[in-house]
């Protein structure tokens, strides 16, 4: 089979050009042919382009599948996370890049980790951070008190810390542009981004629109730094927003925060959707309610009433 040549960067526009060479990747997978490949680091840096390679290996996709049905029980049993609000695409989006994740964790392999991130996006009160609770969860070192440590051949013990790339760290997009604002330094996130840990960025879009000394604004600033973290050392990141990632919807990224923004997140992340289910805080607050109907209703009927006597006869 002849591969069409190669397009240009030039000739792509404002086409993701990730999302193309990904495109490529897996159609070249196919057909066992690994010239495209090799050329990888003509496209992307070379810790993504080794990632890109690593998770393209017909075995591993194939250890990937199968654990996904793993992952899943694992969510159902040992969160209180419900799987069944969420169509079930979009819940597999969530369980094959933790079974990736976890893979290259067990591994301790870094370059079997996830080539993209997550976007999650959603109105209020759907479980978007309900869920990155759970990854950051499962994700968790489990370790217990009689291997928290290593041994080396004469006998000495070392405490275990887990390497920094599979660990997680979580904050808040309004604690970032409050932060920038309280040190009045540009950029005040840079730990965020030099950390090699995986991020898990909270309520994008909900953030006060906290300028750099008149300049754009901080969280714009901070999601085109976090873009070149990503290209340049492939930076994972989870993100949760009440934005849509619809252009002509008036709620969305590219209304928010420019078409540059948007266009770069297209690259960086799969998008999943936590649309199809209603207010779970609005639903929980409605059975507490009708719980709370119900027992007084109860205590009614097993009241014994005194007998009413009148204070005076009319």
């Amino acid at each position: 089979m002849e591969t069409k040549p190669l397009e240009t960067r030039e000739n792509m526009g404002k086409t993701s050009r990730l999302r193309y060479l990904m495109e490529k990747v897996m159609e070249i997978a196919v057909h066992e042919e690994n010239s495209f490949v090799n050329d990888l680091g003509d496209w992307v840096s070379e810790p993504l382009a080794r990632r890109i390679r690593a998770t393209q290996d017909p075995d591993f996709l194939t250890r990937v599948e199968r654990g996904i049905p793993k992952m899943e029980a694992y969510f159902r049993e040992k969160t209180d996370f419900d799987c069944d609000r969420i169509a079930s695409e979009e819940m597999i989006k969530i369980f094959r890049w933790a079974t990736q994740f976890q893979i290259a964790k067990i591994t301790q392999n870094p370059d079997l980790r996830p080539t993209r991130g997550l976007l999650i996006i959603g109105p209020a009160g759907r479980g978007k951070t309900k869920m990155l609770e759970k990854i950051y969860q499962f994700s968790k070192p489990q370790i217990s008190e009689s291997q928290n440590y290593w041994q080396d051949k004469s006998g000495r013990r070392f405490a275990y810390t887990p390497p920094d790339w599979h660990c997680f760290q979580t904050i808040n997009a309004d604690s970032i542009a409050r932060k920038c604002k309280l040190e009045s330094v540009l950029p005040g996130y840079a730990e965020y981004l030099n950390s090699e840990r995986t991020l898990l960025l909270d309520d994008v879009g909900s953030e006060p629109q906290i300028k750099f000394y008149g300049n754009e604004p901080v969280m714009k600033s901070f999601l085109m730094d976090m873009y070149n973290e990503y290209r340049k050392n492939g930076k994972l990141v989870i993100m949760t927003s009440n934005l849509s990632m619809m252009p002509n919807e008036p709620h969305s990224f590219l209304g928010f925060y420019g078409d540059r923004v948007f266009s770069r997140l297209c690259e960086m992340f799969d998008v999943v959707k936590f649309t199809n289910c209603g207010d779970m805080r609005q639903e929980r607050e409605a059975l507490a309610r009708q719980q709370q109907a119900s027992l007084n209703f109860a205590s009614v009927e097993t009241t014994t009433l005194p007998n009413y006597e009148p204070a005076f006869n009319l």
